[in-house]
């Protein structure tokens, strides 16, 4: 077999697997569309209600998430900058220019 079939053969065959995903995920939606269009007007708004407050839930967890992770970027710079200027004192202190003054 040459390197150039077998090439083919490689692409062709993940080819298949794919359509066949896709296939499988598109019948997945289309039952899962049927299974709603079946049930009555109460139950799809409550899923409907449902599926709002997820939305928000993951919106209100991500939010939360990102300013979490600004606070501890903040603190490490504020500590930081406490450590630098601890720096800056101590060596005006070795050089007899540190009055006590802050």
């Amino acid at each position: 077999m040459t390197d150039r079939q077998q090439l083919v053969d490689t692409a062709n065959t993940v080819f298949t697997n794919k359509t066949t995903q896709i296939g499988a995920y598109t019948s997945t939606g289309a039952g899962i569309l049927s299974a709603l269009a079946n049930i009555d007007i109460v139950a799809k708004i409550l899923l409907c209600f449902a599926a709002v407050s997820a939305v928000f839930t993951i919106f209100s967890f991500l939010m939360n998430w990102y300013y979490k992770y600004k606070d501890d970027q903040y603190k490490c710079n504020e500590d930081q900058r406490a450590q630098e200027f601890h720096q800056l004192k101590m060596q005006l202190m070795r050089e007899g220019k540190w009055h006590g003054q802050e």
